[in-house]
Formats: structure tokens, C-alpha cells, sequence
């Protein structure tokens, strides 16, 4: 973990309780709320198929996400398995054994697809056989997938550093570094890509943009500060990959901060109290959040007011939010993925994966809906509005 020893037992106890709470206890600090059936669904889900791709991680914050393009859907187990899979159909490509455990899921690129090693490997292989293209050891512990755009692979080791990788040959470009606060929630948001450099949340509190040639920082903001007299009260991760709306960036922290900032400049929009605990969504003009303890919120992206707020899958320990057509879509602890209105925040549909937690984010593509849960089964959906 990213902890450093503590003095106190009394203390260590309660940041172990705060860490696992946010990062994969066997019980949620809150408890599940029971679920109410939902009264003439207005959505009809249709499961497509159903396949294992090797065991998952029952560290709730491995980001074991697939990945899909141009048909194909891209997974990886902790055991080091990585599938290749025809999106229509479900039919396997190709499989390939790294012999490397995993912590988190791929990136996939038009030529390759990608993923870190629990010891700080970054490995390259062709989409098209699995076949390996360059690997690049960065010894350091990797929890995040690399974020691959613009002819660059960005990779996010534990330590805080990042280290960015030509795509083509693995060679090291640069490394930016960062200061891992004394105690902070194990994980960590992925970079934002937008043209010409990344937007990268920090475990200090900050979101600097970094210049994509050559790492120098273009601009910094601060978006908590720490504040109380325990390590526990100071922890300001901001744990949320960026979301870019035209010119406005928004991210949330631990401390429950969430802020709007100007792309260009970093200077601060609006600013609200809104613990994110995941990644956040957007769709038109609204921010959508879910807290810290389960509850979901939509907000507008102009100025942070509420738009409206869902309170029944509180302690479920939900994924971050995806947009999927009309709807916002997430996974929970039990299984079962939730379909909720954008407009309106009403429950409107309910599916089951299976009886194993569902902790990777849904992924989108067209009109499916990818899911893999945490012991590995991965499936695909669509939906029909009544």
C-alpha cells in the first residue's frame, strides 16, 4: 500500500479501515441498501452472450476494464491472461499467457494492446495475434492501464511517478514526478488525454497539465487541501480520471471537492462539496457523481448546481458512472448492473451478471454495453426503450 508505518496502533487501525472501506473490504462501510423491484422497466435488456476470461482481483480498486475496438473486445485476468474476442458473437481470437500477474485491465491503440504487470512491465502485442511487439520494465508497481494516444504510451506507477514511452519501439520519452502524500487511498484516476498533453490528478491534492513532447507542467491548480490534524482527515487524492467538456475540466476528490477548471489556464470555475469516490460521467451539460457512500448525483457542468440526486443504491459499492444512450449505467457489489434515467435519476432497469462484484467499469461501444465482473466473466448487452 501506499502507506507509510504509523506510531500509533489506534491510528493505523483507522487508516486501515478508511483503506479497505475505499479499496476492497469484504463489507462496504455503509450497508447495502435492498433492492425494490422496478415497476414496468422501461428498458428491455438483452444479454448477447456470456464467457470467462480468467480469474479477477479481489482488490475492489484493480481497474480491470476490458477494452473494445473496431469489433474486437480485449481483456485481461490477474493471472496474466489476455483474450481477444469477437464483440458481435463472443467467440474467442486469440488468448495469451504473459505468465505476469495483473492489476488492472488493457489499452488498446489501431496497432497494439497493452497492459502493465504488477511488477512495472509495460508489454506491447499486436491486436491482430497477440503476438508481443516491446516490453519495458519501469520497476515500479503499476495499477493503473496505460493511457495510449497521440503516438505515446503514459504509464502511472504506485510511487506517483509517470513515465511516458514512445508507442512504437517502448523507449522511455520522459518522467514526470510527483509527491506521494503520507497517507493517501491506495489507486489512482488515469490521465486524461486531450490534444497535445495529458491532464493528471494527483495524490497531493492537484491537476496539472502536462505538455505531451516533453512532461514540463503548463499548468497546476489545486483542488483540496489538506486540512485536520490526523493523516486520515488530510488525505486530498483526487481519484477521478478528468472529464472535458469543451473547455471545462472536471474532477472530484476524496476530501469532497468537486471543481470545475478552465482548460486552457487551470484557473477554478465553480466549486462544490461532493465526495466522488470513481471516475465521473458527462452528457448534456451534466456531470454525473457517484459519492462516497453510494449515493449518485447530477450536477450541471455550467456552474455545480444540483439537477437531481438517487439515494436508493446507497452502500453498494458502485462503478463509475458510463453513459450509455438515454441512460447512465452502473455495476455494484451483488452483480447487478443499474440503468438510471440522465433526465430524471428514476430507476429504470435492473440486470444481473452474475453473483460476483462487478468493479471494472462498463465500456461502450456503439450500441453494446461490455461488462466484466470480478471473477472474470465478461459479457455483452443491448437495450430497447419501450
Amino acid at each position: 500500500m501506499k502507506t507509510r508505518v504509523m506510531r500509533s496502533s489506534a491510528l493505523l487501525m483507522t487508516v486501515l479501515s478508511l483503506v479497505l472501506s475505499g479499496c476492497g473490504s469484504t463489507e462496504p462501510a455503509v450497508p447495502p441498501t435492498p433492492l425494490e423491484n422496478i415497476v414496468n422497466p422501461s428498458v428491455v435488456i438483452n444479454e448477447h452472450w456470456k464467457r470467462s476470461v480468467g480469474d479477477g482481483s479481489e482488490y475492489a480498486g484493480a481497474a480491470f476494464e476490458p477494452a473494445v475496438a473496431d469489433g474486437i473486445v480485449y481483456a485481461a485476468s490477474s493471472k496474466g491472461i489476455v483474450s481477444s474476442l469477437d464483440l458481435e458473437a463472443g467467440s474467442t481470437i486469440w488468448k495469451v499467457d504473459l505468465e505476469q500477474t495483473m492489476r488492472s485491465g488493457v489499452a488498446v491503440d489501431t496497432q497494439s494492446v497493452y497492459v502493465a504487470s504488477r511488477d512495472g512491465q509495460i508489454i506491447a502485442m499486436d491486436r491482430e495475434n497477440g503476438q508481443e511487439r516491446w516490453r519495458t520494465s519501469l520497476n515500479r508497481e503499476i495499477l493503473e492501464p496505460p493511457v495510449v494516444a497521440g503516438g505515446h504510451v503514459l504509464a502511472r506507477a504506485v510511487n506517483g511517478d509517470l513515465i511516458n514511452l514512445d508507442v512504437v519501439t517502448g523507449e522511455q520519452l520522459w518522467r514526470f514526478g510527483s509527491t506521494v502524500p503520507d497517507l493517501s487511498v491506495r489507486g489512482s484516476a488515469a490521465p486524461q488525454w486531450v490534444p497535445g498533453g495529458y491532464l493528471v490528478p494527483l495524490d497531493d491534492g492537484r491537476l496539472v497539465a502536462l505538455d505531451q513532447r516533453n512532461g514540463r507542467t503548463v499548468w497546476e491548480t489545486i483542488i483540496s487541501e489538506p486540512r485536520g490534524s490526523t493523516p486520515v482527515e488530510r488525505i486530498v487524492d483526487v481519484d477521478t480520471k478528468p472529464v472535458v467538456l469543451d473547455d471545462t475540466v472536471v474532477v472530484g476528490s476524496r476530501r469532497g471537492d468537486l471543481v470545475a477548471v478552465n482548460g486552457q489556464s487551470g484557473n477554478a470555475l465553480w466549486r462544490r462539496k461532493l465526495a466522488a469516490i470513481s471516475s465521473l460521467a458527462a452528457a448534456r451539460e451534466q456531470i454525473y457523481v457517484v459519492e462516497q457512500d453510494g449515493e449518485i448525483s447530477a450536477v450541471s457542468a455550467a456552474n455545480g448546481s444540483a439537477e437531481w440526486r438517487l439515494e436508493s443504491l446507497r452502500g453498494r459499492r458502485l462503478t463509475a458512472p458510463v453513459v450509455f444512450g438515454r441512460h447512465l449505467v452502473v455495476g455494484d457489489l451483488e452483480g447487478y448492473l443499474h440503468w438510471i434515467d440522465l433526465n430524471t435519476g428514476e430507476l429504470v432497469a435492473r440486470k444481473r451478471l452474475s453473483k460476483d462484484a462487478i468493479f471494472a467499469t462498463p465500456q461502450i461501444s456503439g450500441d453494446s454495453l461490455v461488462v466484466l465482473d470480478q471473477d472474470g466473466h465478461l459479457a455483452r448487452y443491448s437495450v430497447v426503450v419501450k
